[in-house]
């Protein structure tokens, strides 16, 4: 790798035309644009909504459903075991995952 940033660093300091330069320095911004679009389209995972059954007590018994939106990490334990204790619950199993791309409902 180091290598390659040297050659490409002697071809830069080449004396140049302003239109050599202008294209070599558009295809720089073109490729940092394709490389910026493709790292957006990664990170823009569909909307995912979980049901998460909230209760307290052994064996659970569910007091309440909660909805939370998931569109990456934790997975869905993580994150309705993280929703039920912010309501003052514990989480009892049995997540429901649905598709919404508009929220939850």
């Amino acid at each position: 790798m180091r290598d390659r940033l040297e050659v490409v660093s002697r071809e830069m300091t080449k004396a140049r035309s302003r239109r050599e330069a202008f294209k070599i320095f558009g295809a720089g911004l073109l490729g940092a644009s394709a490389v910026g679009a493709m790292a957006g389209t990664a990170s823009a995972a569909p909307r995912t909504c979980l049901t998460c059954a909230c209760g307290v007590g052994r064996p659970c018994n569910v007091k309440s459903q909660v909805c939370t939106e998931q569109r990456a990490f934790p997975n869905p334990a993580a994150a309705c075991t993280a929703v039920c204790e912010q309501g003052g619950f514990k989480f009892c199993g049995g997540v429901v995952q649905t598709h919404c791309p508009r929220g939850c409902p």
